[in-house]
């Protein structure tokens, strides 16, 4: 009997020894990107659990990805405008872009200091300071493997920015976590010598609709609501030679922004309606 119990835990061993090997411990681990704005602001991420044999937990690792968002790279650029407009003596255009960059965000450097003093008759001191448009630049934690440059939920807008467009050539695409953007260059010198086109995911409509409102109105503040294909939205101008239609398609804004070379920005409305309306057709 002694024998028999003996010869069984042997055999019970060997079992669970083939076992271990065949069927390696299993244990959860979290992997994906975190994306951070310069400016301190959470952007998201696509951070998930996964179950992975033991031995390979190391090879999977949290990033964090560090980016100006399209909201901030507005309000750099009308910042540094306005600190030009500031040392050039012009504090009307440059009190105009200010309020811009506090529509944008109203803690942005210097801009709350530079509005008072404005609106007290006083000229403020330029921030020479001003950063140029940030670098992005990526921390990683952990393991390795490519961080991705674009949440996977921004996929499903990529055809909003085609890869032909009829009377442009398409450069290349810039993906950011919560942005996508594509400059075109005009087959045939015009009106117009560059179009942009950007979608934002906001997450919901009521943010889409808040975005436009708050942000591309203050952008491009000369003009008017606007409905093309069945999308409410915003036409203007912004004073520098750019005009730009925002439309609310659900959870995205999409923008269309021409520069104007000779005409008036205000007459391109028809060029990025007819534009619009082939993209979303």
């Amino acid at each position: 009997m002694k024998r028999w119990l003996a010869v069984f835990l042997a055999a019970s061993l060997a079992i669970a020894a083939i076992a271990f090997v065949a069927f390696p411990r299993k244990v959860q681990v979290t992997s994906g990107t975190r994306y951070v704005c310069t400016y301190g602001e959470s952007l998201g991420s696509d951070v998930h659990t996964l179950e992975v044999p033991q031995g390979d937990a190391g090879k999977y690792t949290i990033a964090t990805k560090t980016i100006t968002c399209a909201r901030h790279r507005q309000a750099e650029q009308l910042y540094l405008k306005a600190q030009q407009e500031i040392q050039s003596g012009d504090l009307k255009s440059a009190l105009k872009d200010l309020k811009a960059v506090v529509a944008l965000d109203a803690a942005f450097r210097q801009a709350p200091s530079q509005i008072s003093l404005i609106n007290g008759g006083k000229k403020p001191k330029a921030d020479t300071g001003a950063p140029q448009p940030s670098a992005d630049t990526t921390k990683t934690s952990g393991g390795g493997g490519d961080i991705p440059s674009t949440s996977p939920a921004m996929d499903t807008y990529r055809n909003l920015l085609p890869d032909r467009l009829p009377g442009f050539t398409a450069e290349a695409l810039n993906a950011e976590p919560l942005t996508l953007g594509r400059d075109y260059v005009p087959s045939n010198a015009g009106r117009y010598d560059q179009l942009v086109i950007m979608v934002q995911q906001c997450g919901s409509v009521a943010r889409s609709q808040a975005t436009v409102k708050g942000q591309l109105k203050s952008a491009y503040p000369e003009g008017k609501n606007v409905t093309v294909s069945g999308l409410a939205g915003w036409f203007g101008t912004n004073g520098t030679g750019f005009a730009a239609l925002s439309l609310v398609k659900g959870e995205i804004v999409i923008t269309f922004e021409l520069h104007a070379t000779g005409a008036k920005p205000a007459s391109l409305e028809s060029d990025l309606r007819s534009i619009a309306e082939g993209v979303l057709r």
